[in-house]
């Protein structure tokens, strides 16, 4: 009888290829484990975001993503998996267990989610002003409820009270001295940094979008321009959930990654945003005034097309597969061969 389960190799890749899911501040806060019986995702919580995320929601949405991302690339790489979710009571930050279920045969699209997980790359940069395709931004919908949320795309004067709820609420962090001193220690690293946002990623200090004011991680003006239509902003969706608990959260997170793919796969530029989300009264507001109540806000996605002849935006770094993934006893053991 033959144990059916991917080898050291396999797992290897499937967990770099996880490791390129989005996390607030590109802070990565997951670890990888693979025992005789699964694949386990913990959190991190030393790389947790303590003032911008006191109650680790972006934490357990970034961990989300990468939870998508593994059982993404695992099905590219021939395998079929079955999830559990949240399996111990005793241990909080043990998000998953992944068990492998059987072969999988390989799929039309394999090699174009693979190269979409290699590729995606948040794009802080001004987009061309043209709306995404509405079927795109429908797809987009369709893969967050697939996995457990909603993806509403805001528009008019629901657009007008989100974005003034992200200028509140970036007016009301920075005078937070705690927030700046958390944000300037994951900003403006090296391209070469294995973590954080390096300072050309980053949009320059004081971006605005007419009335839509980004996030200030500090960028010089001189490496992005400071002023843009609303127009280049893109279109704004917000992903969110029926509940707010951790499992919701965490399946947030998945629909986010799946949402991400789905936009890189349809050739549109991405960025998520949730300043706004960090804020009990700013999030209050796009909840009851932006989703009218209908869920909770999780995520914001900015979506839109590149200006023609841009540049794909820089691959941030990932930490090395060794940091974040361990082995704890032998080969992991999924469904078992009965065939002979």
């Amino acid at each position: 009888m033959n144990t059916m389960t991917p080898d050291r190799g396999v797992l290897r890749a499937a967990v770099a290829l996880a490791c390129r899911a989005p996390s607030a501040y590109n802070a990565q806060p997951w670890r990888w484990r693979a025992d005789h019986d699964a694949l386990h995702l913990h959190a991190d919580r030393s790389r947790s975001l303590r003032s911008a995320d006191p109650g680790d929601r972006e934490l357990l949405l970034g961990c989300g993503a990468t939870l998508h991302h593994m059982t993404t690339a695992l099905a590219v790489l021939g395998w079929n998996t079955a999830v559990h979710r949240l399996p111990s009571s005793a241990d909080p930050d043990h998000l998953a267990a992944i068990r492998f279920t059987g072969r999988r045969a390989p799929g039309e699209y394999d090699d174009a989610v693979l190269a979409a997980i290699d590729a995606r790359a948040t794009d802080r940069r001004p987009y061309s002003g043209r709306p995404a395709p509405p079927g795109s931004l429908a797809a987009m919908a369709a893969v967050a409820r697939e996995h457990g949320a909603e993806a509403w795309v805001v528009v008019g004067e629901h657009r007008d009270v989100l974005t003034a709820a992200f200028a509140a609420a970036a007016a009301i962090q920075s005078g937070d001295d705690a927030y700046r001193a958390e944000l300037a220690a994951w900003t403006g690293r090296g391209i070469h940094a294995r973590d954080g946002i390096p300072e050309v990623s980053a949009p320059s200090s004081g971006l605005r979008y007419g009335e839509m004011v980004m996030r200030d991680f500090g960028a010089p003006a001189r490496l992005h321009r400071r002023w843009a239509s609303p127009e280049e902003l893109g279109q704004l969706v917000v992903v969110g959930t029926v509940a707010d608990d951790r499992s919701s959260r965490l399946r947030a997170g998945e629909a986010v990654s799946a949402a991400l793919l789905t936009a890189e796969l349809h050739g549109l530029a991405a960025s998520p945003l949730s300043q706004a989300l960090e804020v009990p009264r700013t999030r209050d507001v796009v909840r009851w005034e932006v989703l009218d109540g209908k869920g909770f806000p999780q995520l914001v996605l900015r979506v839109g097309v590149r200006p023609a002849g841009s540049l794909p935006p820089l691959v941030t770094p990932r930490r090395p597969v060794a940091e974040v993934f361990e082995q704890t006893v032998g080969e992991p053991v999924g469904v078992r061969d009965t065939r002979g």
